[in-house]
């Protein structure tokens, strides 16, 4: 529990840098970048997953969560949705940003280097992988995998593994994060391909 403690202060940390975002209602229902149009992330947003629910953020997006995570509110101050199961690692935070809340002009690709710069920051070690473009339900995103290690005290690191997809609608941006430890990238390589690939705006 203590190393749990401590990677969820450490991960609260780096996103405590983001700005932005909205307090919504949330609802259940039991630099290269390589172009990949052919991925619409339709395989993922099937309503009736076994093991997953449908949680609706209130008039502005939807996805899928396992079943064993619950609602968590100390992850980030601005996240709009905050989900963990975390006696095993495993974290998910959505922030949204509407675009008259953020500097003018601002594109997919520069929303992309924002949120990745926020994510990296204080990391070591670090390794970005798998960067794709994808449309999801007529909306543009970039994908992409990040592998680095943080300090948790003297003589004491940890492997952090995150799934990020952001997105752009006509008035707002998305970072839709996932994460786990490097023990559990395997472990939970569905779930977290589920909970980042199911987003859809509503």
């Amino acid at each position: 529990m203590k190393n749990i403690q401590k990677l969820i202060f450490v991960v609260a940390l780096v996103f405590l840098i983001s700005c932005g975002g909205s307090n919504n209602k949330v609802q259940e229902n039991q630099d290269p970048i390589a172009e990949d149009t052919t991925n619409t992330d339709n395989n993922t947003q099937d309503k009736g997953l076994e093991g997953f629910k449908r949680v609706e953020v209130e008039g502005l997006y939807a996805l899928q969560i396992p079943d064993f995570l619950t609602p968590y509110s100390d992850l980030n101050d601005v996240a709009s949705l905050q989900y963990a199961y975390e006696s095993d690692n495993l974290f998910l935070i959505i922030i949204d940003e509407l675009k008259t809340d953020i500097p003018e002009g601002r594109t997919l690709e520069d929303y992309y280097d924002f949120a990745n710069n926020n994510l990296t920051e204080g990391l070591h070690s670090i390794s970005l992988e798998d960067f794709r473009t994808l449309n999801v339900n007529g909306l543009n995103g970039i994908f992409w995998n990040i592998e680095g290690s943080t300090q948790l005290g003297e003589g004491e690191a940890i492997t952090v593994v995150y799934q990020v997809k952001v997105i752009e609608s006509p008035t707002a941006f998305y970072q839709i994060i996932s994460w786990t430890t490097w023990e559990n990238r395997e472990k939970y390589k569905k779930e977290l391909d589920i909970m980042v690939g199911s987003f859809e705006e509503i």
